[in-house]
């Protein structure tokens, strides 16, 4: 819930994302490049409807990740066999598996804190917005959906 009018709060975040609201949504998105790997890669929707209630109004984000593209599947394929091939032929059978439970273990860790990570970018992001626009706004009803943080 945020104080004002759609239209002045839609005013206010065009000018913050340089991008224009179509019957009062927006979608932007994040890609990464070569020279930053740990910017956030995903789409934000932004949706400002009026409550008919009060002079408020509701926003609505939707987040998204798209954190590893179908390229980036495959190679982590990829070096997971290398991984798995190399072991077997270069430690012995006891040793080996391991290895394998070793090196499958650490890509799941990678994986699974670069996605948490990824997301929580997005949704501060989010939280940035709202602070750059010096909306006043109500706490209470701001939940992310990832449950990664909330304002408070």
């Amino acid at each position: 819930m945020v104080e004002g009018k759609s239209k002045d709060i839609i005013d206010r975040f065009e000018k913050l994302i340089k991008k224009s609201f179509v019957s009062g949504h927006a979608t932007i998105e994040f890609k990464r490049h070569n020279f930053d790997p740990f910017a956030p890669n995903g789409t934000i929707s932004i949706e400002i409807i009026d409550n008919g209630v009060s002079a408020n109004s509701i926003i609505t984000y939707k987040i998204a990740s798209n954190l590893l593209p179908k390229y980036s599947i495959w190679f982590m394929v990829t070096v997971l066999s290398i991984w798995i091939m190399f072991s077997f032929l270069l430690v012995p059978i006891g040793k080996a598996l391991p290895m394998i439970i070793l090196g499958s273990t650490t890509f799941y860790i990678i994986f699974r804190w670069s996605r948490i990570l990824n997301l929580a970018k997005l949704e501060n992001y989010t939280i940035y917005l709202l602070q750059m626009s010096k909306l006043k706004y109500s706490t209470h009803n701001i939940i992310g959906k990832t449950g990664l943080s909330t304002l408070k």
